[in-house]
């Protein structure tokens, strides 16, 4: 069978990798703990979680093509 008769089988995705950043490690964000400042906590969060809980909230999110 040639390759002209052969099916044709679609090509394999290439697995894609994630470029390399020219970022040094110590200019990351730490991770290992969590940001938490008192004047950060406190009524500002729970009224930010009360608003994303909400519908209007996460239909502000979406796309307008969505509807």
């Amino acid at each position: 069978m040639t390759e002209e008769e052969a099916p044709r089988r679609p090509r394999r995705h290439r697995r894609v990798v994630a470029p390399a950043t020219n970022a040094a490690p110590e200019d990351s964000p730490d991770f290992s703990e969590p940001h938490l400042d008192p004047e950060d906590s406190g009524e500002a969060a729970g009224d930010l979680a009360q608003e994303i809980g909400t519908d209007e909230w996460w239909r502000a999110q979406r796309p307008p093509h969505w509807g």
